[in-house]
């Protein structure tokens, strides 16, 4: 292909290389899961205790999606808000700590 006007341009059909980016500042998420109780996200943690809301930190977004999508399937729940936003996280190549 011929450049116009004298224009010097280059054209690549090359994918681009995906970089992971390690970052040091953690990614905190308030959510919840339609459905989920304390009693469940206590027993899946393997805690008995349930007299809040637990707070977790995950030391990056590929244990956070374990811990969430095998707390939906165990309880058969249909709420996917929580590992819809991990997986945007996951695709976006950041490896940092999650908390949620």
């Amino acid at each position: 292909m011929a450049a116009n006007y004298g224009v010097n341009f280059n054209i690549s059909n090359g994918a681009a290389s995906p970089i992971k980016v390690q970052s040091d500042t953690p990614i905190g998420i308030a959510g919840a899961i339609k459905g989920a109780s304390k009693e469940m996200i206590y027993t899946k943690a393997g805690y008995e205790s349930v007299d809040s809301f637990p707070i977790f930190a995950f030391s990056n977004v590929s244990k956070a999606k374990e811990f969430v999508n095998d707390l939906i399937k165990e309880n058969n729940l249909q709420d996917f808000r929580l590992l819809d936003t991990l997986e945007c996280i996951n695709l976006q190549n950041v490896s940092n700590v999650i908390i949620i």
